[in-house]
């Protein structure tokens, strides 16, 4: 029995272990992948949910911005209006969000979250930008923009140049910023009027101070190995 439980306490501590020196650590965005509320079944034209100024949806995200809404869409639509098919792809999960709702104005409209960040730590933000881009109809030709605010200022803009084909293409993005305290993280249609401006996956983690983070696994070994000596 004693080597048994030796055994189990040995592999117990290789997996902490491992989670640590990959960084295992918590995206502090909710519903960051926007698979909330369920949409569908999709087709043409239909399954999206739109949510107008002032909704709230997703258990945290709040719609700013006027004259427009958005659309959570499921990965299963697609549409069109005189032209080529559309299909609207996620990049994560069954749904992804559309800033141009049901349709674009060009509308600053957006999302935001309020996230509980800690003052002077510094943090990553990563999330993916999609759009369609068919050159020969003028609703889905060209670039999606994403404008990003912290705390309601400017702070990346995040251009996804380089779409193509008739389903979404997808664009990550990563920055780090540091916080001055709780963060309210924004995110708005910077595009002028086009059919589709997608966001999905977003993603707000700590960054470990690097010496904190080379004291962790030592910490976990010196406790691990006491253990192990006892059994």
């Amino acid at each position: 029995m004693k080597s048994i439980r030796t055994t189990q306490l040995k592999a117990t501590c290789l997996a902490l272990l491992t989670a640590t020196a990959f960084g295992a650590h918590a995206n502090l965005i909710v519903d960051g992948d926007f698979e909330q509320p369920v949409t569908g079944p999709g087709g043409f034209n239909s399954g999206y949910t739109a949510f107008g100024s002032g909704a709230t949806f997703g258990g945290a995200w709040l719609v700013i911005g006027s004259g427009n809404n958005v659309a959570v869409t499921p990965s299963s639509e697609y549409t069109s209006i005189g032209g080529p098919l559309i299909y609207f792809v996620s990049h994560g999960g069954a749904q992804s969000l559309d800033l141009t709702g049901e349709f674009d104005n060009g509308a600053a409209v957006g999302v935001q979250q309020n996230i509980p960040t800690l003052a002077g730590q510094t943090y990553s933000l990563s999330f993916w930008v999609g759009a369609v881009n068919t050159p020969d109809w003028g609703p889905y030709a060209g670039s999606a923009t994403i404008n990003v605010l912290l705390n309601g200022s400017p702070f990346q803009t995040a251009i996804n140049s380089d779409p193509s084909g008739d389903a979404t293409t997808w664009k990550q993005f990563t920055y780090l910023f540091t916080a001055t305290g709780p963060t309210t993280l924004a995110f708005q249609n910077g595009s002028p009027p086009r059919g589709e401006n997608g966001l999905d996956d977003v993603v707000v983690e700590l960054v470990p101070e690097p010496t904190a983070l080379s004291l962790i696994p030592l910490a976990l070994l010196a406790v691990c190995s006491r253990r192990i000596r006892t059994q």
